[in-house]
């Protein structure tokens, strides 16, 4: 078992590495709250205006991440190339021009076409390349700095829902829209001012950026590909992010149409999901970096299984216990999918490994919201598709317990 180096120095965090932390979360805050939960606040307003099924409206999902797949190994190639800066101000400016173009649709093709701009945006300024980022700056503390980096994620996740509400209600989904393509340009000058690192070099000109790997060996892009631990990385990767790519992007039309809740209390779903997900995300990964990451990583999909198991009895009670319970699981989780390519693989060749891994993800993401939309279209209600989600996080439990981590030397 990988074990995490517990002499990591107690020196000050320096000014540079802060920075680069807090605007890589900004970054991830809003592009994955503006893409993800955030927008399936004005779903039923859109089913209502464009007159199309459920399963046609996550088909939006099923092209973002599809295209996000197959620009996933390039956009690696492009971060151990030429560096994150110019790929996360790509992405802002188009993911804004998206959401601008959002609020002017007026058919199913409009809304399809939009998506394969955000689906480009996302590899520019969504998850990939911000942990990319976090990961080459920071070493003993990589845990901890990756769980700061994706509650980022979370904390958009759970706060858009509620903004997005708000704006709905006062000025209608086009209006909103629009005021929220402001979002992405306001980082733009953050983005800017962040330090510059070597993006292929083993040596930076700040020391405080780390550069070693378990063993001070960093396994080479097909060494990678060769390994049973990637395969099992990148099933889990899959399973899980379809579980929750599908879950949450139907969460609000599930306690709409299944519970008959409002929406203000549908929209709540969401914002406990990924506040209880911030907590364990930062617990996490303090604990990861202290027993390592595998225990952290069974015990995730243990209670993200339980969680998925509740949602299945679609009850209006106890549906906010298997939330709570999705969440917790799918906190720290979320960490350590990030964490572990770079503990089991080195830096050297992480934009690639990294962008490979993505492809899992992405063809998940773009998979789950569509089939669990299509299994309430098919059935009247969203059972069969939880159902299918706790199936999916059982063999991610397996494959968890299968990973051999590289034999720690030095993290």
């Amino acid at each position: 078992m990988v074990t995490a180096d517990t002499t990591a120095s107690t020196k000050p965090i320096p000014v540079k590495q802060i920075y680069v932390l807090l605007v890589a979360s900004l970054v991830l805050m809003v592009s994955n709250g503006l893409t993800f939960a955030g927008m399936t606040v004005f779903d039923s307003s859109i089913l209502d205006e464009l007159g199309m099924s459920v399963s046609q409206l996550k088909f939006r999902e099923t092209i973002l991440y599809t295209l996000a797949a197959i620009l996933a190994p390039l956009a690696g190639y492009l971060v151990d190339r030429i560096g994150v800066k110019p790929l996360m101000v790509f992405g802002l400016v188009v993911l804004s021009a998206c959401l601008f173009f959002y609020s002017k649709i007026s058919s199913l093709s409009d809304l399809y076409i939009i998506y394969i701009g955000v689906g480009a945006a996302l590899k520019g300024c969504g998850l990939m390349v911000c942990v990319i980022l976090v990961s080459r700056w920071f070493g003993p503390w990589r845990g901890r700095a990756l769980g700061f980096l994706v509650s980022g994620s979370s904390l958009g996740n759970a706060l858009l829902p509620q903004l997005n509400s708000e704006l709905l209600g006062e000025f209608g989904w086009r209006t909103a829209l629009t005021l929220l393509a402001l979002m992405p340009l306001a980082l733009l000058p953050l983005v800017a001012m962040l330090p510059k690192t070597t993006a292929t070099s083993s040596t930076t000109a700040n020391d405080s950026v780390d550069t070693t790997t378990e063993g001070d060996v960093s396994a080479s892009y097909w060494e990678a590909l060769s390994s049973m631990r990637f395969w099992l990385l990148g099933i889990i990767a899959f399973t899980t992010f379809f579980s929750l790519m599908g879950s949450t992007t139907n969460f609000v039309l599930h306690m709409q149409r299944d519970l008959g809740l409002p929406l203000e209390r549908a929209d709540d779903s969401l914002t406990i999901l990924f506040i209880v997900a911030i907590i364990t995300k930062l617990i996490g990964g303090v604990i990861a970096d202290r027993v390592g990451p595998k225990p952290v990583l069974v015990g995730c999909l243990v209670t993200m299984l339980a969680g998925a198991l509740t949602l299945t009895q679609m009850s209006t009670t106890l549906v906010w216990y298997g939330i709570t319970l999705f969440g917790l699981g799918w906190g720290a989780l979320y960490t350590m999918i990030q964490l572990l390519p770079s503990k089991m693989f080195g830096l050297a060749s992480l934009g690639k490994i990294f962008g490979t891994l993505v492809v899992f993800e992405t063809t998940a993401g773009a998979i789950g919201p569509y089939v669990m939309g299509l299994g309430y279209d098919r059935t009247g209600n969203y059972q069969l598709s939880f159902i299918i989600v706790s199936v999916l996080l059982a063999i991610a439990l397996l494959c968890a317990f299968l990973i051999k981590p590289r034999a720690h030397v030095k993290a």
